[in-house]
């Protein structure tokens, strides 16, 4: 029985380790470009998850924008997949109205420069007796990824593996600390 739980175990860890290709996706950004696991072929690749209400998701992709604007990165490209629907996006882009674009105005995001890719067409939202029993995040690659943390991120060699994973970004702290936890993620 003891062997068993063992060999289970390690069945389990080597199947979410490193060094494992991203899974296979296919999504568009919000100007229908497609993107796909050959987007990581021949070029090192940071992929952001998680979904757009979390706070050190949205403080990442401030500081990843920022990063790529200022070191070269012309080896680098960067993607967010998230956990949210098309609508989600071209609503943190509106205006600050909605929570959404109040979120990004108060995290002082203007554009981002890397796609935001959306999991969902549509929200996936379940009400029993007018009481929300499943909420509206897809979780298709996190769920093949076993990435329970917004944000998770990954970074993905020239061939689309996956050489470093992340769980959680630091919401606090000076900026020039956030830059160099980004410069060692990346680069060490």
């Amino acid at each position: 029985m003891k062997s068993f739980a063992l060999f289970s175990t390690i069945l389990l860890l080597s199947s979410c380790g490193l060094n494992k290709s991203f899974p296979s996706f296919n999504l568009n950004d919000s100007n229908n470009l497609e993107f796909s696991e050959e987007f990581f072929k021949g070029r090192k690749s940071v992929v952001i998850m998680g979904h757009l209400e979390c706070p050190p998701m949205l403080q990442a992709l401030k500081d990843f924008s920022y990063f790529t604007e200022h070191i070269d990165t012309s080896s680098l490209q960067l993607i967010t997949i998230l956990e949210n629907t098309s609508d989600h996006v071209i609503e943190f882009y509106g205006d600050s109205i909605n929570t959404l674009g109040y979120l990004r105005s108060q995290f002082e995001i203007d554009t981002l420069n890397f796609p935001l890719l959306a999991e969902c067409k549509t929200e996936n939202v379940e009400y029993k007796d007018s009481i929300q029993i499943r909420g509206s995040h897809c979780r298709k690659l996190a769920w093949r990824l076993w990435t329970f943390s917004s944000p998770t991120i990954f970074l993905i060699d020239q061939e689309g593996n996956i050489v470093k994973r992340k769980k959680g970004y630091p919401l606090f702290g000076e900026p020039a600390l956030r830059r160099t936890w980004i410069e060692d993620f990346v680069f060490n």
